[in-house]
């Protein structure tokens, strides 16, 4: 319902950087559905736009980045990451700080991912790890834990893996 009120009403939202959430969460709709051409044209129209403020900015490229991992466009996610982190579109620590390490961590997940699914498990296992420790009340926290555990497994280190899976 959700995405066909969106498709009903596109024309009425103009170009400009308004009705960011609408746009927002309809492309994360998408996303769930697996419609992930239809997710990364709507996350490009938001990015577009020069209204956009930088926690909105910010908020669209970590769902573009989270969009082109699901999607399997592993390269395209880990520059994605690498121009984000270069440009520093954090949200300034001083402001929000439990925001600004929960984005630093989530970055770190998704680069973890990008590498786990190009079967870089040697990197991916080590940002795991550190998600693991210097993340633990994080909501990708134990998602990283579960992952290191599977890395270690495909890597034959099964008592690594159980390891990872009693910290589960």
């Amino acid at each position: 319902d959700l995405i066909t009120q969106y498709q009903n009403h596109q024309g009425l939202m103009g170009e400009d950087g308004r009705f960011f959430n609408a746009r927002y969460i309809t492309a994360s709709a998408y996303s769930q559905l697996e419609r992930y051409s239809d997710s990364l044209s709507i996350l490009d129209k938001i990015l577009s736009s020069e209204s956009l403020s930088e926690e909105e900015r910010h908020k669209a490229l970590l769902q573009k980045a989270e969009v082109l991992i699901k999607s399997k466009q592993f390269e395209d996610a880990l520059k994605l990451i690498d121009g984000m982190e270069s440009q520093k579109t954090e949200i300034p620590a001083a402001e929000k700080p439990a925001a600004a390490k929960a984005d630093s961590g989530r970055l770190i997940f998704l680069r973890a991912e990008a590498y786990y699914g190009m079967g870089e498990f040697d990197k991916s296992h080590l940002l795991y790890k550190q998600i693991a420790d210097e993340f633990q009340n994080s909501s990708f926290s134990d998602n990283a834990l579960y992952n290191m555990a599977h890395v270690k497994k495909s890597q034959g280190d099964t008592k690594e893996a159980v390891e990872a899976f009693i910290r589960y």
